[in-house]
């Protein structure tokens, strides 16, 4: 089985990139293959954020292609990031309008949408100030969005994970959760 772990923080050394470290070790530890496309590696990040001139959109259209070849390539898609103004990171969003396209990830239909993913699955972890039961009850919208929309792509959830109450490191409570990314890794 080969991961596709997306990751949306800028601090390369935060919680956000130990959890996708450790879901990485887990799976190759277990035979499988992993990829870690970090958003705001330089290399992604002026890809994501900023269009100049006719050249840059020539390159930009490459990039994609080997993006989603790697979307293409993955069996399971693991996103990893924090929740910022109630919602997934806007370059977060930006990667998935940009690469989860029509004709790429779904069709039109005169039956509506059909997800041409089917076969892949997708957990999220995801850090965040509140409390996580206001998350996990519904009250912010970002869940059921972000689910739907790659549930429209054919994409089934296998998990959801929502580390609240997060105000800043915490190393007793990071161990924790870190547990139970590497359970959830392991299965």
């Amino acid at each position: 089985m080969h991961s596709l772990i997306i990751t949306a923080h800028p601090n390369a050394q935060g919680f956000t990139h130990q959890i996708a470290g450790k879901y990485q070790k887990v799976r190759e530890e277990a035979g499988h293959t992993v990829q870690i496309l970090n958003l705001y590696a330089p290399e992604n990040r002026q890809e994501f954020l900023t269009y100049k001139d006719q050249k840059e959109l020539s390159a930009r259209g490459q990039q994609l292609n080997a993006i989603q070849k790697e979307i293409q390539k993955a069996d399971e898609l693991v996103f990893i990031f924090p929740v910022w103004w109630y919602d997934v990171p806007a370059i977060l969003k930006n990667f998935l309008d940009m690469n989860f396209a029509p004709g790429f990830a779904f069709s039109y239909s005169s039956r509506g949408i059909k997800g041409l993913f089917t076969g892949k699955t997708m957990r999220f972890f995801s850090t965040a100030a509140a409390p996580a039961l206001i998350y996990r009850l519904g009250f912010l919208p970002y869940v059921p969005s972000f689910r739907k929309s790659l549930k429209d792509c054919g994409i089934r959830l296998s998990s959801k994970t929502i580390f609240g109450s997060r105000r800043g490191p915490n190393g007793t409570q990071e161990k924790k959760w870190l547990e139970d990314v590497r359970v959830l890794a392991a299965i």
